[in-house]
């Protein structure tokens, strides 16, 4: 069996000296000295709560969907104008838009969207998505999960 390619920077090299570059480097793959832009951090506790609160008066204000991830057509919306589902109330909470939740936020506020987005997902136990569109579900229901769960988060700072 011949030997696994071994990395050397932007590609990879095999046994028999042949070079594989690869098309899109991952910063996975980088040496572990490697330095970063940014420093990862983990958000506190209290950002976490911050953005739920947020999530839950977003709601609140606009509007909650459920089957979708906002209601209207981009690129015609405002992020604090658009009635949204549990996931994207988050993901504008923590400053992004909501039909790219991933777009547009520092690597900070990447970081607290999805720790908040995790603690909801702990405290009601399944993905987001598939409680957020549960037949039944309310409004009331997906705001008091919200603050219930920021209010824990407030908890592990007061403990």
């Amino acid at each position: 069996m011949p030997a696994p390619p071994v990395w050397s920077g932007a590609r990879f090299e095999s046994a028999t000296g042949h070079l594989f570059p690869l098309l899109h480097p991952s910063p996975r793959l980088a040496w572990p000295t490697a330095r970063r832009e940014t420093p990862m951090t983990t958000p506190t506790p209290v950002e976490v709560a911050d953005v739920l609160d947020r999530a839950a008066d977003h709601i609140d204000r606009v509007g909650w969907i459920q089957d979708e991830w906002w209601e209207g057509t981009p690129p015609d919306l405002y992020p604090e104008a658009v009635s949204v589902d549990a996931d994207s109330a988050l993901a504008v909470a923590a400053g992004a838009e909501p039909f790219a939740p991933d777009s547009g936020l520092t690597t900070e506020q990447a970081f607290v969207y999805h720790a908040a987005a995790g603690a909801l997902r702990r405290h009601v136990g399944c993905g987001l998505i598939l409680w957020n569109d549960k037949p039944g579900r309310t409004q009331a229901e997906v705001t008091a999960a919200m603050r219930a769960t920021a209010a824990s988060q407030r908890e592990q700072v007061a403990s």
